[in-house]
């Protein structure tokens, strides 16, 4: 009987938002960290956390598009250059070519990961005081929330 009540009380609440006329694609909820969120806001914010910026401008793709076609055309989203990695040493730790604009695909990031799994673990393990600042920087690089997220999605074919 409660299930029922739960989701009358559901479908109830979220009636003035789906006849409203401002609700679109970027409105839908999303639950991230415990809140709940607009997709358009996750999008920006996932997008900023990896690019560095809220939209990619030099594919003039907004952070909702780039989300949607993460979601639509899942291998597509493989060569797009979007992890700004701006420590050299990550970068070659991860066994990636440092270039100008420091960006990477996913692919590039994930094999560089893949190949550092051990050394990963070993770090994982370390107390704050015996980690150096270079490792330190790479643990919150690889296990940060949202990273992995984007990495459990699909395998490395």
């Amino acid at each position: 009987m409660t299930i029922i009540i739960r989701l009358l009380l559901t479908f109830i609440l979220f009636i003035p938002v789906l006849h409203g006329s401002e609700f679109d694609h970027r409105n839908i909820p999303v639950q991230d960290g415990g809140r709940i969120k607009p997709l358009d806001t996750y999008a920006r914010n996932q997008l900023l956390a990896f690019y560095g910026k809220r939209a990619i401008k030099h594919e003039d793709v907004s952070a909702i598009d780039w989300i949607f076609d993460l979601a639509i055309y899942p291998f597509e989203g493989e060569t797009q250059r979007i992890f700004n990695i701006r420590n050299p040493e990550i970068v070659g730790s991860l066994g990636l070519k440092w270039d100008s604009d420091h960006l990477y695909n996913r692919s590039e990031v994930l094999i560089g990961l893949q190949h550092q799994l051990e050394y990963i673990q070993q770090i994982q393990t370390m107390s704050e005081t015996d980690l150096s600042a270079f490792r330190l920087l790479f643990l919150v690089f690889c296990v940060e929330g949202s990273f992995v997220c984007v990495f459990s999605y699909v395998g490395v074919q």
